[in-house]
């Protein structure tokens, strides 16, 4: 919570750590062994009766919202960031030590918290990192059981991202449209509903959508088995249509870069139809897998290399059926 906070609200981190001290202490009262249902709700009371800040004793309470699918939200900063760290602590404890939901079979509802988690950060907007924030959980947990870090910190991110598709399939989004966007960017749980609604946008109403698809697709395929990346030496152009491609990069590579940074994702997927014509023609120019010169095939590899990664920065156009 500590950890959260610092990124967040950096002035209140001696109230998140008083909340987070609190926020569990009525579970080992004779009102919550009764009545279950009352947890937070009494250690609101609790902490009330005690003196505590009206703000605290919500923070208490609220750190366990929302309580099921779709219930509210907290309301409250330091309860939501208190419930963040609870939630994540659960989720990264259990994918450490196996206990994963399997089929049905959830028992400690790790997909409620992971939707939680996704729609708090939604609400609040927090530019936070979400490898980050499982990072942290994952080297806290680190100090006290033995586990395979790198391993676990694959599983749970892939969990929070299968979560928010199927979040995102229940809300109307089309398949191949969350799959463009969550395949080539998952870390900012805050930008991803802008980017879905101006791609869904930029699918449906622009011309150049189709120009985008097509010319991604072509990028991908004669990159299919070129996984070590190359640099590019423009002293090693020997067709006008490579210097081409290479300069119509450079021009739109800062405007998407800006726009992105920005949130006008339908703006930077309109300027990357603007590499279509060169593409086409660089591929009509040259032999990129040429046999004859390693070197010159090399240089066009780490040519159509900085495109793809270009494409990528918007969304994985290449799944796109048309």
């Amino acid at each position: 919570a500590e950890f959260l906070a610092k990124t967040v609200a950096p002035s209140r981190i001696d109230d998140v750590r008083l909340v987070a001290g609190l926020c569990k202490c009525d579970l080992v009262t004779h009102m919550i062994k009764e009545f279950p249902s009352l947890q937070g709700v009494m250690g609101e009371e609790y902490a009330s009766r005690e003196g505590y800040d009206e703000e605290i004793c919500l923070a208490i309470h609220e750190h366990y919202l929302p309580i099921r699918a779709g219930g509210q939200l907290p309301t409250s900063l330091i309860g939501a960031l208190v419930g963040l760290a609870d939630r994540m602590d659960t989720i990264a404890g259990c994918f450490a030590v196996g206990l994963l939901p399997s089929g049905s079979a959830d028992p400690f509802a790790l997909r409620r918290h992971a939707l939680a988690i996704i729609r708090v950060l939604e609400e609040m907007q927090w530019g936070l990192s979400l490898e980050a924030f499982i990072g942290k959980a994952l080297d806290i947990l680190g100090e006290d059981i033995e586990f395979d870090g790198g391993l676990v910190f694959s599983a749970v991110t892939g969990f929070f991202r299968e979560r928010y598709k199927q979040m995102a399939l229940r809300l109307g989004y089309e398949s191949e449209l969350v799959e463009s966007v969550i395949s080539v960017g998952f870390d900012r749980i805050d930008q991803l509903q802008p980017r879905l609604g101006q791609l869904r946008k930029f699918a449906s109403e622009s011309e150049e959508f189709q120009a985008v698809v097509l010319t991604s697709k072509r990028v991908k395929n004669i990159l299919k088995n070129q996984e070590r990346p190359f640099g590019v030496d423009p002293g090693l152009f020997n067709e006008s249509c490579e210097s081409t491609l290479w300069m119509a990069f450079k021009a739109l590579k800062d405007d998407i870069e800006r726009c992105l940074e920005n949130g006008e994702y339908y703006r930077s997927a309109m300027l990357m139809a603007g590499l279509r014509k060169p593409v086409d023609e660089f591929f009509e120019g040259v032999e990129v897998l040429t046999r004859d010169d390693m070197t010159l095939r090399q240089n066009r590899v780490g040519l159509l290399q900085h495109i793809s990664r270009l494409f990528l920065c918007v969304a994985d156009f290449s799944v796109f059926s048309i």
